[in-house]
C-alpha cells in the first residue's frame, strides 16, 4: 500500500475504524450490485443479438460476473474476523480496477463500452481516503487502462469482441485521442471528487462537532435545571404543566415526574391563585410585561403536611399571550428555611430584650422586697400577736416569696452568662427520672398520668446539668397541666447522625387537647400564654437555654400525640 494512503495521525483527517467498516459494507453491496448489472446487460445483448444465451462471444462475461461476485461474497465474509484498516480497504479498490480492466479486455478493449467504469473506483476512492486516495486510484487506472490497449495497439493482446463488427486497427487515429481523453477524465474526476470528498469531509466534522457541542449544552442546561436549588415549572396557556424539575416535585410534595400533564390548581390552589393573579395584573396593564411583576410569597402544603414559603416568579416563555397560547415560566424558591431562620433571629431580639428589661427592673425590685421582707421578720419576732396579725404576717411572707419567684424566673431571661457553671456529659435518663419524680412530689404529676419513658441509660448530652432540669421541669409540667384529669407522657431520646457532630433529639409528647395551629409561631415568645394565672415565660426560658447549649427546638406534629415538643442537642 502507498504510503500516502496510510491513515495519518490526525483522527480528524481519516476516517476511522468504524467509519471504514460502515464505508467499505457499502462498497462490497455496490460491487456485488455491478456485477448482478454486468449480469443481466449481458444476458440482454446475448439474447438480442443471438437469440441464444450460450453462444459466443459474450459468454466469459458470465464467468466474469460469477468470480466477481464471488471476491465481493469472500471479502465481506471476512469482514467478520479480521480488523479492518485502511490497507484493506486501499486493497478492495486493487480489485476494483483490476476487475474493471479485465471487463474491458472481454468487451473489446478499446473498443469496449465499459471505460467509464474506472470513474465511480476513482470517485469511491475520494471518499475513503479524500484527495490523495482519488489522485492514486486515478494513476493506477490510467496505468491499467494504458497498459492494457498499449498491449492491444501493439499486437501483444487480442481482447474479445463484444459487438459484431467492433475491430480494431493500428491505424485507427482516434486511438490515442480516446487513450489521452479518458485519462484526462481520469485525474480530472480526481480532483474533482478529492476536493468535494475533503468539503463533505469538512462538512461533516463540523455538522458533528456542532451535534456534539449541542448535546453537551442540552445534557448541561437540562442537568443545571434538574440540580438546580430552585423549582421550575413551565405551564402552557391553559395552566398544564408542561415541563416540571426535580426541585419543584420536592417543594410541592410531588413524587418524581407526577406534576407533568396536570393542571396546576389540582398540584396546589394556593399557587395556582397567586399565578392567576399575577396574569391578571399584567392583563389589566399592572405591569407592562410579566417579566417586571415582582415576585410573590405563596405558603403551599395541604394540610397536616410540611408547609412551605415559596417565592414565586413568574415571567412568559418567548412571544405570545395567553390568548394565543403563550407558555409561562414559574420560579419557586425556597423561603421556609430563611422565614424560620428570621424567626429565630425575631425571637432571639424579644428574648434578649425581654432580659435586658428584665434585669434593670429585677435590681429595682429586689431592693424595696428586701426591705419588706426584713419588716415582715421584725414583725414576727416582736413577740405576741393577735391571730389576725399572725395571718398577714402568713400572707406578706407568701406573696414575698412569690414576687421573689417571679423575680427569680426573670433572672433566667436576664443572665446572659450560665452562673460559672459549665458544660459537662448529663444522663437524659437520670435527669428525666430526677424531674418526673420532683413534679410527682410537688403535685404536678398525679397517678392518672402515664409517663412512657424510651430513652437509653446511655445517651448522654453536652450542657450545664441545671439547664436541662430545667428545661425538663418546663416541658413536662406543661406536658401535666394541659391535661388534668390524666393521660400519657412519652419522653424518647434517639441518636442521629448531623452534617458534622451527632446529635441527640429528645422528644416530649402528650395526649393533651394540643396547641392551636394559629398559636405555634407565637409559643416561644415572652409573655405569650393561654393559661390564666401564667406569666408565660416557662418555654421562653426552655427556647434560651436550648440555644446556648448549640440545640434548637420546635413544635412537631405527630400521628399519635396531639403535642410533640422535639428538642436538638449536642451529644456528650
Amino acid at each position: 500500500m502507498p504510503k500516502s494512503l496510510a491513515p495519518a495521525d490526525d483522527s480528524s483527517k481519516e476516517p476511522g475504524p468504524s467509519d471504514f467498516l460502515r464505508r467499505i459494507q457499502a462498497h462490497l453491496v455496490f460491487r456485488l450490485l455491478a456485477a448482478v448489472f454486468i449480469l443481466v446487460v449481458t444476458l440482454l445483448f446475448q439474447f438480442r443479438l443471438r437469440g441464444n444465451l450460450l453462444a459466443p462471444p459474450l459468454t466469459p462475461l458470465y464467468l466474469f460476473s460469477a468470480i466477481l461476485f464471488l471476491v465481493t461474497l469472500v471479502g465481506a465474509g471476512m469482514l467478520r474476523f479480521i480488523q479492518v484498516t485502511p490497507t484493506f480497504a486501499a486493497a478492495q479498490f486493487v480489485i476494483d480496477i483490476l476487475a474493471v480492466t479485465i471487463l474491458i479486455f472481454l468487451s473489446g478493449g478499446v473498443e469496449s463500452p465499459f471505460g467509464f467504469l474506472y470513474i465511480p473506483v476513482i470517485i469511491t476512492a475520494a471518499l475513503f481516503f479524500y484527495q490523495r486516495g482519488a489522485f492514486w486510484a486515478a494513476a493506477a487506472s490510467s496505468v491499467a487502462y494504458g497498459a492494457m490497449l498499449d498491449l492491444q495497439y501493439f499486437g501483444w493482446i487480442r481482447p474479445l469482441q463484444f459487438l459484431p463488427g467492433m475491430h480494431f486497427s493500428r491505424g485507427n487515429e482516434n486511438y490515442f485521442y480516446i487513450l489521452s481523453l479518458t485519462l484526462a477524465a481520469f485525474f480530472l474526476v480526481a480532483f474533482l471528487s478529492g476536493h468535494l470528498a475533503a468539503q463533505l469531509r469538512r462538512s461533516l466534522q463540523e455538522a458533528r462537532e456542532r451535534k456534539k457541542k449541542l448535546e453537551w449544552m442540552e445534557d448541561s442546561y437540562r442537568t443545571i435545571v434538574e440540580r438546580m436549588g430552585a423549582g421550575l415549572l413551565i405551564l402552557d396557556g391553559s395552566g398544564i404543566v408542561r415541563f416540571a424539575n426535580r426541585t419543584s416535585h420536592l417543594l410541592l410534595g410531588a413524587p418524581p415526574g407526577a406534576l407533568v400533564g396536570r393542571s396546576l390548581e389540582s398540584v396546589d390552589r394556593r399557587l395556582y391563585e397567586m399565578v392567576r393573579e399575577v396574569e391578571e395584573a399584567g392583563k389589566e396593564g399592572a405591569a407592562s410585561d410579566l417579566e417586571t411583576l415582582y415576585p410573590r410569597e405563596v405558603t403551599v402544603g395541604a394540610s397536616g403536611t410540611i408547609q412551605r414559603s415559596l417565592l414565586v416568579c413568574l415571567t412568559q416563555l418567548g412571544e405570545g399571550s395567553e390568548a394565543d397560547g403563550g407558555e409561562r415560566i414559574v420560579l419557586l424558591l425556597d423561603q421556609t428555611r430563611l422565614k424560620a431562620m428570621e424567626e429565630h433571629v425575631r425571637r432571639l431580639e424579644q428574648l434578649a430584650f425581654a432580659g435586658k428589661m428584665a434585669g434593670e427592673i429585677v435590681h429595682e425590685i429586689k431592693n424595696p422586697l428586701a426591705v419588706v421582707s426584713g419588716v415582715a421578720e421584725m414583725l414576727e419576732m416582736g413577740g405576741a400577736a393577735d391571730a389576725s396579725t399572725r395571718r398577714l404576717n402568713e400572707m406578706l411572707r407568701r406573696e414575698i416569696d412569690r414576687i421573689n419567684n417571679l423575680v427569680t424566673r426573670y433572672l433566667w431571661l436576664a443572665r446572659e452568662a450560665r452562673d460559672g457553671e459549665g458544660a459537662q456529659p448529663v444522663s437524659v435518663r437520670d435527669a428525666v427520672e430526677q424531674v418526673v419524680e420532683a413534679l410527682r412530689d410537688s403535685k404536678h404529676l398525679s397517678s392518672s398520668h402515664e409517663i412512657q419513658l424510651d430513652v437509653d441509660p446511655k445517651t448522654r448530652v453536652q450542657m450545664p446539668p441545671r439547664h436541662l432540669h430545667q428545661i425538663l421541669w418546663h416541658l413536662l409540667a406543661n406536658a401535666a397541666e394541659a391535661q388534668p384529669g390524666g393521660g400519657v407522657i412519652r419522653v424518647e431520646a434517639r441518636r442521629e447522625s448531623g452534617a458534622h457532630h451527632p446529635r441527640i433529639q429528645l422528644r416530649i409528647s402528650d395526649t393533651g387537647p394540643g396547641i392551636d395551629p394559629a398559636h405555634g409561631p407565637r409559643i416561644f415568645e415572652p409573655h405569650f400564654t393561654t393559661k390564666d394565672g401564667h406569666m408565660g415565660l416557662g418555654l421562653s426560658i426552655v427556647y434560651r437555654l436550648v440555644e446556648e447549649a448549640g440545640g434548637h427546638i420546635r413544635l412537631a406534629s405527630d400521628p399519635v400525640f396531639s403535642t410533640t415538643f422535639v428538642l436538638i442537642l449536642p451529644t456528650a
